[in-house]
């Protein structure tokens, strides 16, 4: 945090003073046991700023020991704009971060479901809150919807 508060310190010395620091996009962390870390807004006050239009997406972690599992929550905009996040657990600091990079790049939710990742972990809770959301998205376009499972069901008669 304190190089970006830097370097917005020095580019508004050097230059014309615009720029400002953008705080909800920087990540924290406490370091517990396990770690708990956290970058955005809170669920309240996205709440209080947009009211029901946010999505809050729950994701739990079950690790082969208790070392290894985790808890994610991710606040959103029902178009996939990320709002805040929070993460618990082993390695938390690690899938803030690319959190924390996809709201600096305006990177939606939907894109996590190509996030790639070598091991089971943070990235995986991603994963699965960008199939929940694109399911809770799915089914408030009604239309889409109605298509969508008449076309399947089509499918698996044809296929039968």
């Amino acid at each position: 945090m304190h190089r970006h508060q830097a370097d917005v310190a020095v580019r508004n010395a050097l230059f014309w003073a615009t720029r400002t620091v953008a705080y909800h996009h920087i990540p924290w962390m406490i370091n517990t046991h396990p770690p708990l870390a956290q970058v955005g807004f809170t669920e309240a006050q996205c709440r209080q700023r947009y009211g029901n239009d946010v999505v809050v997406l729950l994701e739990s972690l079950k690790g082969q020991s208790e070392e290894q599992g985790g808890i994610g929550k991710l606040i959103c905009r029902p178009q996939g704009q990320i709002l805040g996040a929070y993460l618990w657990g082993t390695g938390a600091g690690d899938g803030i971060g690319a959190i924390a990079l996809a709201m600096q790049r305006r990177i939606p939710v939907q894109q996590f479901l190509q996030f790639p990742s070598p091991s089971p972990g943070f990235a995986q809770i991603l994963s699965e809150m960008a199939l929940t959301w694109e399911r809770q998205h799915l089914r408030r376009d009604r239309l889409r919807y109605n298509l969508t499972e008449l076309m399947m069901n089509w499918r698996r008669d044809w296929t039968s």
